[in-house]
């Protein structure tokens, strides 16, 4: 409802990007802020399939959603986290970055809400947060649409270089691809909920 006719910034998603390859989940490390409809959910699934999350190896914590903190501030609702060792085994983990992951990462970098949702024989996102699925696309305060670039990533300060342009997939590569090609499966499914064709009106911003 809320992006039923946002705007979309056509042009951000000329940023050229490419997919991430052996990352490791390493945009998990912050967890994912969830609405309440998402935080409700989550915390029934993980309650009611606590076997199915053991048997991939996740030991989830009795709260699996807590209350979020930014920068000294309350950020809302949000996946708990773990102590992880992304620095040890990622060599290019940024330095800002804390050595923490989401309750649902796996050890082999999977989400474990993925996982689920695809042994449920459903879509791979349909129990995942919408925040995580359509990174790198974000919704900035004008409640438009999209892609952030160095200067526009508004998780850049002096003493932390940023978020969605140091993840992996979210880095500019200048040697990528436009993030309208590479994104062009979160476009159409983020499409299919909402109502709308956001690759074709991409395309049709980017001809005129």
């Amino acid at each position: 409802e809320a992006l039923a006719e946002a705007p979309i910034d056509a042009v951000s998603f000329k940023k050229p990007m490419k997919r991430c390859t052996d990352c490791k989940g390493m945009c998990c490390y912050h967890g994912a802020h969830v609405n309440d409809e998402e935080a409700v959910f989550i915390q029934t699934v993980a309650k009611q399939e606590k076997e199915y999350f053991e048997s991939i190896g996740l030991d989830l914590p009795e709260e699996v959603v807590i209350e979020g903190e930014w920068r000294g501030e309350p950020s809302g609702k949000k996946t708990a986290l773990k102590t992880w060792d992304y620095r040890e085994r990622i060599p290019s983990f940024p330095d800002h970055w804390d050595n923490t992951a989401c309750v649902f990462l796996t050890r082999e970098g999977y989400c474990g809400l993925q996982m689920y949702s695809k042994a449920c024989g459903l879509h791979p996102w349909w129990a995942k947060p919408l925040i995580c699925w359509i990174h790198p696309v974000n919704f900035p305060e004008n409640n438009g649409i999209a892609v952030y670039d160095e200067k526009s990533d508004p998780t850049i300060y002096e003493d932390y270089p940023g978020f969605n342009v140091v993840t992996e997939c979210g880095a500019c590569h200048l040697d990528g691809d436009p993030a309208y090609k590479v994104l062009v499966d979160e476009l159409a499914f983020l499409g299919d909920i909402v109502g709308r064709d956001f690759n074709h009106e991409i395309h049709l911003a980017l001809e005129s």
